[in-house]
This record gives structure tokens, sequence and C-alpha cells, in this order.
């Protein structure tokens, strides 16, 4: 009894020191040391669904999309309806290329949490996946929100070496809604949704180039 209660003292000890590690870690976004430290607690406390909940997190913001996929899995088959880990799930599938299974998981994430965030997901998922009726659907649900013009959506630039864009959502679906109506060569009504884009986020840069294109080619809509 005396030596297993010296181990538990011992176990608990470095557990202590792993948490404090990985809470200076996270505290200076070492990101990979977190991860290290993570590994060690959940060695010595298994059971702590918790720990494998951060470590799912952790991979999402190294970026480590495969890992944090295959983690959220795991959890879920546990734990359905953990809405931060669905989040995760839908996140990483779409960072993989797996859009289909991504919308999906978006879709059902939008049932237990009526985001606009998730919402503007949906909709650029279903356009990448060309199901326009729905993207549409989508969207003008999310213009019909008079909070879609403060709420912000990160937007990629697209080039290397260029950030991204906090815009606002309304902005961002109005793009969206522009793109789908020049797909359809009706470039006078998507001219006027980019401009619309515009006077939500004048430096919007992606509807700015979509404007700018329109401008160059100098086509005429339906």
């Amino acid at each position: 009894m005396a030596q297993k209660g010296k181990r538990n003292s011992s176990g608990n000890a470095d557990f202590i020191i792993q948490e404090s590690i990985y809470q200076a870690a996270v505290s200076r976004y070492d990101f990979e040391v977190a991860t290290s430290a993570l590994y060690q607690m959940i060695a010595l406390h298994p059971e702590r669904n918790d720990l494998k909940d951060s470590l799912c997190i952790t991979y999402f913001k190294r970026s480590l999309f495969y890992q944090a996929n295959q983690l959220a899995e795991e959890i879920l088959r546990e734990q359905p309806e953990n809405i931060p880990i669905l989040e995760i799930a839908a996140s990483s599938q779409e960072e993989l290329g797996d859009y289909l299974e991504s919308l999906n998981r978006f879709e059902y994430l939008y049932t237990k949490k009526k985001d606009l965030y998730i919402l503007y997901k949906i909709a650029s998922l279903q356009y990448y996946l060309k199901r326009m009726g729905e993207c549409e659907q989508s969207l003008s649900r999310i213009l019909a929100d008079s909070t879609s013009v403060n709420k912000t959506v990160p937007i990629s630039a697209g080039d290397k070496g260029q950030t991204g864009q906090h815009v606002p959502i309304a902005a961002a679906a109005l793009n969206i809604q522009g793109v789908i109506l020049l797909e359809l060569n009706k470039t006078e009504e998507a001219k006027k949704r980019f401009e619309q884009s515009l006077s939500i986020m004048p430096n919007f840069q992606m509807a700015k180039a979509n404007l700018d294109y329109l401008s160059k080619t100098g086509t005429k809509g339906n």
C-alpha cells in the first residue's frame, strides 16, 4: 500500500508539472510543446475526455487537419453531440478537401447551433459542390438576417504571402451570389451584387477583384 501511495503521489506530481507546461505553452502559442504535454497528461489520466478534446483543438490550431479529424471522429463515436468537436471535424474535412462529408457535418451542426458562420460554411460548400439551388437558399437566409452585416467570417486572399480578411458575412454572401450570376452570364446582375458587397466592406479584396474582372472584360449580361 505504501508503494502504491508513492506511485499515485508521483503520478499526480507528474500530471501537475505537465499541466503547467501545457498552460505555459498555450499562453505562448507554442502548440507543439502543448501537444507533447497533453500526451503526457493523457497517459497519466486516460479516462479524462476533456484532455482528448484539448488535444484535438491543439491539432487543429497547428493545422494538422488529418490528425485533428481522426481524433475528432474517435471522440464523436463516444460523444456524438460534442459541439466544439463537431465543428473541428467539419472544418478539418473541408481543409482536407472532403467537401461532401464536411457539408454533412456542418448541416448537422447547424441543427444544434443556429449560427450565421455555420450557415455561411454550408453555403460555401454547397457552391463548391455545385448545389446551386440549395446554395441560393442558404445565401438568402443569411442576407435576411440583419446581424449578417456585423458578424464576420475569415476569407482567404487565395494568393501565397497574402493574409486573409475578416469580412462581414453579408458581404461574403453577396460576393458568392455575384459569382453564381457571373457563371450564368448574368453579368449586370453580378456587378450589382459585387457593388452591394463592397458597399458593406469597401476593401473586400475578393469582391474588388471580381468587379475589376467585369470592368476589364467589358462583357454584357443577360
